[in-house]
């Protein structure tokens, strides 16, 4: 992907794929089949003017209609709708979390470990509360990342706010300053997404941290809303917005309403409706806050809070769901977004959803560790490795005299290249754990169970409300219960529910 600062001249693309080259065979028989019949002019003419023809009389019909019919062929295909390489839509994937704070080194890790195995174009850590750098805790080497440090508290040494934002290395980005009163909570990324063509398209990324203290004037939030959506009006094409948005669209997403939530909503709408945004929890038809919520707080219940946000144009497709990782420390849960982007000007920019493509991580071959300052006797191994192979091998007899024997040389060469270094060099580890997941489907069986179980001795063990509570959003639960109240009296498990369910946990164990 390059990012070109001028405008190029270009062909049309009709002239470039001209269908006049597809019917060049069919002209070519036809004139070899008719040069028997046909009166030339003087040879000396002819060599210089070849496609001047002279025809008899008897064949003129024929003739014309096989051109004519190439030409009407041609005619009709130039008519066909242009689809160039470059309209394959990309695809971009997000993750984001509220951290709830960056100073502790395991949470640091677990976050550094989830976006690994996740492996996004574009990640969003808001909340990090540090008025310090702290992107560099972040064990990630393949990303850039674009930071504005909390704001210091007044009353007390810590910070609050602050926001994230990493991006591939692989992509072209562009850091956009903001304004003052947005610093700390916002950080504006200009992307530049590649196509198959190799030219890019513009792509805007905000990652957000919203207001929400409590007591907060409201008329903070409307700024703060208003300002945003100005800065995704400003996107030079489309815009995509990730973090906590401290707010809700339903009340399906919140278990415990307040007047809080119900102020936020309306700026956060107001919002949606200003610059043209289309919230993907909303078009998430089995969104609830008791099972899909992004955040769990002591006192405000769980609530979906931390959205992905799109432009109305130059996305064809959107999704979002709760990140397969866990992180502790912190009570906001991480979540995952797929867009389907489309370039300014192709078919497609109006929206309409459709099935997300497959967009897997591409594997590459590792490269070699360069050895280290004690291993230089690597170095020695390899050249011997080198030579043993060419001394072995029999496909440098022969002269390179073209380039079929040429590419013959190189393949034999990269071949010997490539034995040689993977006896001699060390390789680096993966850094996805998904490559070493238990495959056993009994394994991965017990597991589950043992997690149920376990989720369901908390829950017991911290009140029987909660267990209903449990039993009314998991539908697995009851297969729990009713084991449990057919159990015979004279049953020691039988005495109560966590009794039960202990034994159970010691049951797993032995297995």
């Amino acid at each position: 992907m390059e990012e070109s600062d001028s405008e190029e001249v270009h062909l049309p693309a009709r002239l470039i794929s001209c269908p006049l080259m597809v019917p060049t065979a069919l002209m070519e028989r036809s004139c070899q089949e008719l040069a028997t019949s046909t009166h030339f002019l003087p040879a000396s003419f002819t060599s210089s003017h070849p496609l001047l023809i002279f025809v008899s009389p008897s064949h003129m019909s024929a003739v014309c209609f096989s051109v004519l019919t190439c030409f009407a062929f041609a005619f009709f295909v130039s008519l066909l709708p242009y689809t160039s390489a470059s309209s394959a839509p990309s695809t971009l994937r997000a993750f984001t979390i509220n951290s709830n704070g960056l100073a502790d080194p395991m949470k640091c890790n677990s976050i550094s470990r989830a976006i690994s195995d996740t492996f996004p174009h574009v990640w969003v850590i808001n909340e990090t509360k540090s008025a310090q750098s702290a992107a560099h805790r972040l064990h990630l080497r393949d990303y850039n990342t674009f930071e504005y440090t909390g704001v210091p508290n007044s009353h007390s040494t810590s910070a609050k706010w602050g926001v994230i934002v990493g991006m591939k290395r692989s992509l072209s980005a562009q850091h956009v300053h903001t304004d003052l009163f947005l610093q700390g909570r916002v950080v504006i990324v200009d992307l530049i997404i590649p196509s198959l063509s190799g030219r890019g398209f513009p792509h805007r990324i905000l990652g957000v941290y919203a207001p929400w203290d409590p007591g907060v004037d409201v008329s903070i939030i409307q700024q703060f809303w208003f300002q945003v959506s100005q800065l995704c009006l400003a996107a030079t094409h489309s815009w995509s917005l990730y973090g906590d948005c401290n707010a809700t669209t339903s009340d399906c997403e919140v278990t415990t309403l307040s007047a809080n939530h119900a102020t936020n909503r309306q700026c956060f709408q107001n919002f949606l409706y200003n610059a043209r945004g289309i919230d993907l929890w909303s078009d998430h038809a089995d969104r609830r806050a008791s099972d899909l919520f992004t955040c769990h707080g002591a006192s405000a219940g769980r609530s979906i809070i931390d959205r992905a946000v799109h432009s109305h144009h130059g996305c064809l497709a959107g999704e979002v769901d709760i990140a397969p990782t866990f992180n502790g420390a912190t009570d906001h849960r991480p979540i995952q977004a797929s867009l389907v982007l489309t370039a300014p000007g192709l078919p497609g920019s109006q929206l309409h959803y459709a099935a997300l493509p497959n967009d897997l991580q591409p594997s590459y071959p590792h490269c070699d560790l360069y050895p280290k300052r004690n291993e230089q006797y690597c170095f020695t191994d390899f050249a011997t490795a080198v030579d043993r192979g060419i001394d072995q091998a029999h496909d440098f007899d022969e002269t390179v005299t073209n380039d079929s024997s040429f590419s013959a040389r190189f393949d034999a060469l990269s071949t010997i290249f490539a034995d040689a270094a993977s006896h001699s060099f060390e390789k680096p580890n993966s850094r996805h754990s998904s490559q070493n997941r238990v495959t056993s489907l009994t394994i991965r069986l017990l597991v589950r169970e043992s997690q149920r179980i376990g989720c369901l001795v908390f829950a017991a063990w911290r009140s029987p409300h909660l267990v209903d509570r449990l039993a009314h959003t998991c539908s697995w639960v009851h297969q729990y219960l009713d084991t449990f109240a057919q159990l015979p009296l004279e049953v020691p498990e039988s005495r109560s529910l966590l009794d039960y369910l202990l034994s159970m946990c010691r049951a797993l164990a032995k297995l």
